[in-house]
């Protein structure tokens, strides 16, 4: 069981956040490290608790189970808590991962730093993947950053890096490299802090919500797991108290679980651990008595559950180990000020811990023995390795009431039994009485070791005693003078005698001479011992005993005096040893070991004296004779040699001889630099500085421990002169001078010259590609960083050396190079002349630009910039570069690297850059006329475009080639190409030719159909409108002859094209490759300059003189058919115009008008007058009908009236139904009529056809306009939300100010005002004491009062007896108490006056004087009656009578005097409680009005806060109203933007509706048309 008892690390310490750190190289980069040791180092009480980790930027965390359980439906436990859960959340799984980058908010590589930036911190989301941890990223900058809101750079980049990086802005800092790091540094903490306590919040909910898919039946070890997990979440987030309330649920849950022999073991190891931490937290949180109650009610319901009786020792161990645990929590927090009574302290707890060991051993022997045999396999072998605690390692997983394995169980049993045998049950002692003294010293050398750690000094001694004993019996030397060496320290609490006897013992053994023998030794035991020592003094005996396996009375420290030294200084090492025994002794020999052996022959002292040799008194280097409680220093010097430049020389280990080799001699050898003697192994102790002396003597706590010093390199003595011109430019052959001067006093020898560029870890191995060469510019293909060990050979003194050097960066940024220089030199030492290495290095921060920016442009044959190039056409490519170069830049040559889908329409290509130079901000360009062939993917990449130059001023230096990638260009196919042959110009009135060439591009012929449209600047013959076929790779001509009729750069007619069967419009794609305008002079030297020469054949002459002649006559025809025509309008417009100009018109006219009004008023008079007539015989006739049904006139007509209302809305109601019946009839038939549908949507084809450029164009210009009002909008809505805000920060400001003086003054205040009411307190405190005190003299005084009244009775009563003799007796016993009494009143008083701590006045010392000499005369008079009753024995009874008399006089008289004297003394003591309750008073009522002042100040300083508050609160309102009227205006905005938007609805629909009206009144208009085929045959125009 001591395996599963033991408590594991993970439990024991506090638990803490872990917040992974990466991105820090902390071994190479100082910066880093500095950023580094301020997390790590000085983790003070008052920072947040958390501990840092470094990992790797693609360190694998432990991997999150993908299959995230849903249900625990069918889920059966293995076990309650697995071995490595704890651990793995306290240093395996980070809640916080910190991504570290340097990049600066100026960075000019911004793009690349940022995508690198986001690269990392994908690579840390994707190994944490499935976990909540949080990421978070700070960035390293070189400067402070300004206050918020002033670099708007800095707020823009944030803003840009967190969307790349995919995080909150809480999630992004800055850590500027200032002397203010540690600053910055806490800030950080805090803020991981809060993000640490998320992700644990986060996860015990997760863990809390698995509650609910839980059953009792199946799952309570869950029960316990998620409780445990919860609790130990809340302890990592540093809530204590909700994780001991779930600690003590865990627990709850943990003792309701069934319990067998099976899993007995692995509940007790959990309970186990959930007590020690409820008890911890107990402690923690100032509550022993829980802790206590905890452990009593653990213990109660444990201590009887044993399990497997086989194993029985293993419950003895558990309940060990509990109450061990227990008692260090107890002293743990006494150490903290926790009281201890008697009842409950920590002893009480170790003792029954030491009880059940003894039953754990007792035990032990009744059950276990060694095993007779080796199972296969060992049942055992998993013992370390378990995935549940507290499981048999055998059954791993097993939840069964029985055992799987019978046979494997008891295997298992015997193993363990066996396993037990082994354990050190304290049986060393028990072998020193049965005399097997071997057993019994190697037995206790086991246990020293943890008394000796855990320093309980009387168990130590008690077991080193023993140990000494039987070395001495067994005469084993080396034990013997471990335990003398151990037992004469200071720590040991033996008496001094003891400590001088042990070492006289020691002295004597290393002297080789027997020891005495112990004390308490049988005498036949002491003379076999004596028989073992003889016979060991005869050979010699040297052995070794490390310090770090005991505690000697000898210490030692090593310090260097310095952390570094030079290469040509000597290096001084200071030994200091002390011992602490009880008298001086003396050492034969000291050696210091270093890593390095060539220096351990100067650290040696040998003192060649023997050991029991005394000391002549002068102390020096080679004198090794030590007094206890001095420290003596010894100083040893060397100086390096070469190979421990630039490393480290340690101090290895200390050896210091006791004794003689020849005899016997202990080698006592320190590890390292040494330290007190107490300090715990494998801690280095802390360097504390310079050892202080005080009256000559060194100070031992003072000195501290050095063991490593720095050799660096001596400094070099030469200049390194750099001669360049920054900034240096992309893939150029850089130059620089470098000049090496001697400035040292000899000549320097086997120069070396090293330079190259620093490699930073932090960017990528692709961006630090860069070639070094020297002398000449000439590289290789492999990439060649840097150059070392470059031979210069000798310089003289005051001479120089220059080298040429050479440096091409293939990337742009900033590089750090580097030139070293290495030489020898001879200097003179105090050993002659030693040769030293030296060596100086210079960095050069070099920047790298581009040479100039290339922009590449893609246009058509007419200049156009093209998106999209059609393959087999030529297009036009233009690089354009322009000069970013601060130095003059010239050109060599320039080609293209085309692709193998691209080719040149020329054959010859020539630069057009050649021999051209740039000067700064200067563009040059070229043309490239290029076409695409072959059928070619629908994108293609084009090449690349290369340009050789140099810089115009490094003549020497030959051209580099910088290659720029060409853009890829969208391509696409069509059937058909065009080309337009015409003249360069032409001329007013003469002819101009054009033909046109199609080619057919594909295997199938092509149908094609043009149309000329008209042109004001042109007349044209020619086929205005042609429908013609295009064979494949036949071309096809058409040709046209055009008269132009104005001058100057006119628009050629346009020929539109539509090639049928093809689905996409050709048109467009065809115009972009004919020219639309042509210049036209203004006359030509001749008629036709572009006449074919078969024009002039005589035929031709003949013909066109016939045709000149026809157009003649035709002209001369129609001028007189038109002159006729209009001669004879004219006639026949001037007759009528006369006509109606005359009178007779006139007034034919009037009467016509006249006659038709008379005729029209006659109708009118004669409608109205039927309508009268109408009416009076239809009311008639109603009178009538109602007189033959019975009905009266008026019930009559309203009768009528309802019949024709019923009648009319029948009417209207069919009238309604009949006109939408005939509109759903109509609207169904215009839907489903093929006709009708197929026009309307070759109309609609059309119409959006139509509308598309323009409805793109608006939508494009409505969309510019909202964006740009909606940017103005936002931009000042912006600029006066930033107003808003550095307003209300100022206000802010000023009130934190405020608040922050009011606060100041508020708290003066109030510690005043408590100081006031605890002086207060004090005075009623005391006022009250003094009152009491009152109070309890008049009671004193009454008491007095009644005992006088009871003593005359009493005496009356014995004056009527008259017995003298028994009255003298009692009388006497009687003045005795009221002496007594008095006695105790006294004693009351002077004790009173003694408690009182204030200057006593000369009054109350006189009466604390009375009160003395009254008290001393009453024990005078008790002295003198105690002698009176005495004698009364003696007397007669006449005696007794005059006795009587005398007696009754003398008590009479002192009566009086003594009530005179006690109210004396209580008037004294009546007036001084007086004058204090007076003084305290006076103190009250001044504490009082003092105190009401204070209460009226701060009751105006709330008041004025009050006001603050109102105003602030005022100002938050306007601020409201302000921000509301903003979003009312915005929204009115909005509204009006959509009630546009409506009406622009509404106008569409409006225009659709009419389009729709239209079409139908088209299709109406076409069917009444009828058909009209079209004619496609040849016509011929002259226009």
């Amino acid at each position: 069981m001591s395996w599963a008892s033991e408590l594991p690390v993970e439990l024991q310490r506090r638990p803490t956040g872990l917040v992974g750190l990466t991105g820090l190289d902390v071994t190479y980069n100082a910066i880093h490290k500095l950023i580094w040791d301020s997390f790590y180092n000085n983790r003070r009480s008052d920072r947040v608790p958390l501990q840092f980790k470094v990992f790797a930027g693609d360190h694998e965390y432990p991997k999150c189970r993908t299959n995230k359980r849903q249900s625990y439906e069918w889920y059966i436990p293995k076990g309650i808590l697995k071995s490595g859960w704890m651990n793995k959340h306290l240093t395996m799984v980070p809640a916080v991962v910190v991504v570290f980058f340097d990049l600066d908010w100026d960075e000019p590589l911004w793009k690349e730093k940022q995508m690198e930036c986001a690269t990392r911190v994908e690579i840390v989301r994707n190994s944490l993947q499935g976990r909540g941890t949080k990421v978070a990223v700070v960035l390293i900058q070189k400067n402070a950053p300004l206050p918020p809101g002033e670099d708007m750079v800095a707020a823009e980049r944030a803003a840009s890096l967190c969307s790349a990086c995919d995080l909150s802005a809480k999630q992004l800092y800055v850590l500027p490299h200032t002397d203010h790091l540690i600053g910055y540094t806490i800030r950080l903490e805090n803020a991981f802090y809060e993000l640490a306590q998320s992700y644990y919040h986060a996860e015990a909910r997760k863990v809390k919500s698995h509650r609910d898919f839980l059953n009792k039946t199946t799952h309570q070890l869950l029960f316990v797991r998620h409780q445990f997990k919860i609790a130990f979440f809340n302890e990592l987030k540093q809530d204590s108290h909700t994780a001991l309330k779930h600690y003590k649920q865990a627990y709850g849950h943990l003792l309701d679980l069934r319990m067998h022999d099976t899993n007995l073991l692995e509940i007790k190891t959990i309970a186990g651990f959930i007590s020690y931490k409820i008890c911890r937290l107990s402690f923690q949180h100032t509550a022993p008595l829980d802790a206590i109650a905890q452990f009593r009610k653990h213990i109660d319901f444990f201590k009887s559950r044993v399990g497997c009786p086989e194993l029985a020792f293993e419950h003895s161990a558990w309940m060990s180990k509990q109450f061990q645990v227990f008692g260090d929590l107890f002293d743990e927090a006494i150490k903290l000020g926790l009281t201890a009574i008697q009842t409950q302290h920590p002893g009480f707890y170790y003792q029954q811990a030491a009880n059940h060991s003894i039953s754990r051993k007792q035990l032990c022997r009744g059950l276990c023995k060694p095993l007779t045999q080796v199972f296969q396999p060992d049942p055992l072998e998993s013992l370390n390795h378990l995935d549940f605690y507290g499981q048999r390692p055998w059954r791993q997983g097993h939840q069964s009431i029985e055992p799987p394995d019978v046979q494997r169980e008891k295997e298992g049993i015997m193993a363990l039994q066996s396993l037990e045998v082994t354990v050190d049950h304290s049986m060393g002692e028990e072998y020193y009485h049965a005399k097997d003294y071997n057993k019994a010293l190697m037995l206790l050398n086991k246990v020293t070791w943890d008394y000796r750690g855990e320093r309980w000094w009387p168990l130590l001694t008690s077991i080193l005693d023993i140990s000494l004993k039987c070395a001495y019996l067994t005469a084993k030397i080396q034990e013997y003078v471990s335990a003398c060496l151990e037992l004469a320290g200071p720590y040991v609490k033996l008496s001094n005698e003891e400590k001088t006897r042990i070492q006289m013992n020691l002295t004597r053994i290393m002297s080789n001479d027997q020891p005495e023998p112990e004390p308490g030794l049988e005498p036949s035991c002491v003379e076999n011992a004596r028989l073992l020592w003889q016979t060991s003094l005869e050979s010699p005996c040297v052995f070794t005993m490390d310090v770090q396996n005991f505690v000697p009375f000898v210490e030692y420290k090593a310090m260097f005096s310095s952390e570094t030294c030079g290469a040509d200084q000597e290096v001084e090492l200071q030994v200091y040893i002390r011992v602490n025994c009880q008298f001086p002794i003396r050492f034969s020999k000291l050696s210091v070991q270093l890593n390095n052996a060539i220096y351990n022959d100067y650290c040696r002292v040998t003192d060649g004296h023997g050991i029991s040799a005394a000391s002549d008194g002068d102390f020096t280097d080679k004198d090794l004779y030590l007094v206890p409680g001095k420290t003596k220093l010894y100083t040893f010097t060397f100086l390096p040699v070469k190979d421990d430049i630039n490393s480290q020389i340690e101090v290895s280990s200390m050896v210091l001889e006791l004794g003689s080799e020849t005899g016997r001699c202990a080698l006592l050898r320190w590890m390292g630099g040494g330290g007190d003697a107490l300090l715990t192994p494998f801690i280095s102790p802390q360097v504390i500085g310079k050892p202080q002396i005080k009256h000559g003597e060194i100070q031992w706590n003072s000195v501290g421990v050095r063991p490593k010093t720095k050799v660096l390199p001596r400094t070099a003595k030469v200049d390194l002169d750099l001669c360049h011109q920054p900034p240096c430019l992309l893939n150029e052959f850089y130059f620089l001078s470098l000049t090496v001067n001697n400035k040292e006093d000899v000549d320097i020898s086997n120069v070396r010259l090293s330079f190259g560029v620093k490699e930073d870890s932090s960017t990528n191995m692709a961006d630090q590609l860069i070639q070094v060469c020297l002398d000449t510019p000439n590289l290789g293909d492999k990439t060649v960083n840097r150059i070392s060990d470059i031979d210069v050979g000798t310089i003289p003194k005051g001479g120089q050396c220059t080298k040429k050097l050479y440096i091409k960066n293939l990337h742009t940024g900033t590089r750090i190079v580097f030139f070293k220089v290495e030489y020898e030199v001879s200097i003179p030492s105090r050993q002659g002349t030693m040769t030293c290495s030296c060596q100086k290095e210079e960095e050069l921060s070099l920047n790298t630009v581009n040479p100039f920016e290339v922009s590449v442009k893609l246009l058509s044959m007419k200049f156009e910039a093209l998106d999209m190039v059609q393959i087999h056409e030529p297009f036009l490519l233009s690089p354009e570069l322009n000069c970013t170069s601060p130095w003059t830049i010239q050109m060599s040559a320039s080609r293209l690297r085309l692709a193998t889908n691209v080719c040149h329409v020329d054959k010859d290509v020539t630069s057009q850059l050649q021999g051209v130079s740039l000067n700064k901000s200067e563009c040059a360009s070229e043309c490239f006329c290029l076409r695409t062939i072959n059928p070619a993917p629908t994108a293609v990449s084009l090449g690349t475009y290369a340009v050789s130059w140099r810089r115009k001023t490094d003549e020497d230096i030959p051209y580099v080639d910088t290659i720029f990638p060409l853009p890829s260009v969208d391509t696409e196919f069509i059937p058909l190409s065009v080309d337009l042959r015409l003249p360069a110009f032409g001329g007013v009135k003469s002819l101009l030719p054009l033909s046109y060439i199609f080619q057919n591009r594909t295997p199938y012929p092509q149908e094609l159909e043009v149309a000329m449209d008209t042109n004001d600047c042109f007349m044209f013959s020619g086929n205005k409108q042609f429908h013609f076929r295009v064979l494949p790779g036949v071309p096809y001509e058409l040709k046209y002859n055009l008269f132009p009729l104005v001058a100057g750069h006119v628009n050629l007619p346009k020929l539109n094209f539509t090639l049928i069967g093809y689905p996409d419009p050709i048109d467009p794609v065809l115009q972009k490759m004919l020219p639309t305008h042509i210049f036209i002079k203004t006359e030509l030297t001749m008629a036709l300059p572009s006449m074919p020469h078969y024009w002039t054949t005589r035929r031709n002459v003949y013909e066109q003189a016939i045709v000149k002649t026809r157009n003649h006559d035709d002209h001369l025809r129609e001028r007189w058919s038109n002159t006729a025509n209009y001669f004879k309008k004219s006639n026949i417009a001037a007759c009528k115009q006369s006509e109606w100009e005359s009178e007779r018109s006139l007034r034919s006219s009037m009467d016509a008008y006249e006659k038709g009004k008379d005729t029209e008023k006659k109708a009118k008079n004669l409608a109205l007058r039927r309508e009268r007539l109408a009416a009076m015989l239809r009311q008639e006739r109603y009178r009538f009908e109602a007189e033959l049904k019975g009905y009266s006139v008026d019930n009559y007509d309203r009768l009528e009236d309802m019949r024709d209302r019923v009648d009319s809305l029948k009417s209207a109601r069919e009238e309604k139904r009949k006109h939408l019946a005939s509109e759903k009839l109509y609207e169904y038939w215009r839907q489903n009529n093929p006709d009708i549908r197929k026009l309307e949507s070759e109309q609609l084809k059309d119409h959006v056809v139509d509308k598309w450029s323009s409805q793109v164009e608006e939508v494009r210009e409505k969309e510019e306009q909202e964006r740009q009002e909606k940017e103005r909008f936002e931009r000042k809505m912006e600029e006066e939300r930033i107003a808003a805000l550095e307003e209300e920060r100022r206000k802010e400001e000023e009130k934190l100010e405020d608040e922050k003086r009011w606060k100041d003054t508020l708290k003066e205040q109030m510690l005043e005002l408590r100081d006031r009411e605890a002086e207060a307190e004090r005075l009623k405190k005391e006022q009250d004491a003094l009152q009491k005190e009152q109070w309890r003299l008049e009671d004193l005084e009454e008491e007095r009062k009644k005992m006088e009244s009871a003593r005359g009775q009493r005496e009356m009563g014995r004056m009527l007896l008259r017995q003298h003799k028994a009255q003298m007796m009692r009388r006497s016993r009687q003045i005795q108490e009221e002496l007594e009494q008095d006695k105790k009143m006294l004693e009351a008083l002077i004790e009173r006056e003694k408690e009182e701590r204030e200057i006593l006045t000369t009054r109350r010392e006189k009466a604390q004087a009375d009160a003395e000499w009254m008290k001393q005369v009453i024990e005078d008079q008790l002295r003198v009656e105690k002698a009176r009753e005495a004698e009364l024995d003696m007397l007669y009874q006449e005696e007794a009578a005059r006795m009587w008399e005398k007696r009754d006089a003398e008590w009479a008289r002192e009566s009086k005097a003594r009530e005179r004297l006690m109210r004396e003394v209580f008037k004294d003591r009546q007036e001084q409680i007086e004058e204090k309750l007076e003084e305290v008073q006076r103190e009250r009522e001044e504490s009082l009005r003092q105190r009401e002042q204070l209460i009226e100040e701060m009751e105006i300083a709330n008041q004025l806060t009050q006001r603050d508050l109102e105003r602030a609160e005022e100002q938050k309102e306007a601020l409201k109203l302000d921000l509301k009227g903003q979003m009312t205006a915005r929204q009115e905005q909005q509204m009006t933007a959509r009630q546009r938007m409506k009406e622009e609805e509404d106008r569409e629909h409006q225009e659709e509706r009419e389009y729709e009206d239209f079409l139908q009144h088209e299709t109406e208009r076409m069917k009444v048309r009828g058909f009209a085929p079209k004619n496609f045959g040849r016509r011929t125009a002259w226009m």
